[in-house]
């Protein structure tokens, strides 16, 4: 992982897409705009709303300097992905996106959705989404070893890891790769300052460049 930062690197699975990005890829041959929407909070965590993927942008041009990767700052996504699903469709035809990245499942882990039902979604979403020739990624749900509710978190992420498998989506797979970093030995006084925005733009370029 010769272009992740010593401090945010994780094992090579965690970040390694499935299938292609081919619309991306097709686009960064035509040198065009990649119309890129962003469903649900900053990538790192809680944050000012106009900042929120501005460490995701800056990590993507590093790595593909000249490619315009253009944010769409879509909604917070802080609904059940059922919700999230019927607002994702009118989103998606009024923004037209080429590449959609989707956080998803802390809201109905929170809500102690039931795990078949939530799956359901993501595989209708996913079918929806591939028939609109878009290319799509799901972010399952952060680590949060410090918070009581994080157990709830584990059965949506199996969950989430079982449809992209079935439903041949990519998924980058934040929740263990924030596991792995918080239980990484880190140098005194180091930090790991936007490790997922730097992981998740590294497993995008890889998509697109291999």
């Amino acid at each position: 992982m010769a272009g992740v930062a010593a401090a945010c690197r994780v094992p090579d699975p965690y970040i390694h897409f499935g299938t292609n990005l081919q619309r991306t890829e097709r686009l960064i041959d035509l040198k065009r705009p990649i119309r890129t929407l962003v469903v649900g909070p900053a990538i790192e965590g809680p944050e000012v709303i106009e900042r929120r993927h501005s460490h995701l942008a800056q990590a993507l041009a590093q790595r593909l300097p000249g490619v315009d990767f253009a944010l769409l700052d879509g909604w917070r996504g802080s609904r059940v992905a059922e919700e999230d699903f019927d607002r994702l469709r009118s989103e998606v035809a009024e923004t037209k996106p080429d590449l959609i990245l989707w956080e998803v499942g802390t809201p109905d882990a929170l809500a102690a959705s039931d795990p078949e039902e939530f799956g359901d979604v993501l595989i209708r979403a996913a079918r929806w989404v591939k028939a609109q020739d878009i290319d799509f990624v799901f972010i399952d749900p952060p680590y949060l070893p410090h918070v009581r509710h994080e157990p709830l978190y584990g059965k949506m992420v199996r969950t989430i890891s079982a449809v992209s498998v079935e439903a041949r989506v990519n998924l980058f797979r934040r929740y263990a790769a924030m596991e792995y970093l918080d239980r990484a030995p880190l140098k005194a006084g180091a930090g790991r300052p936007h490790c997922m925005s730097e992981l998740l733009a590294e497993a995008i370029v890889r998509a697109v460049t291999r």
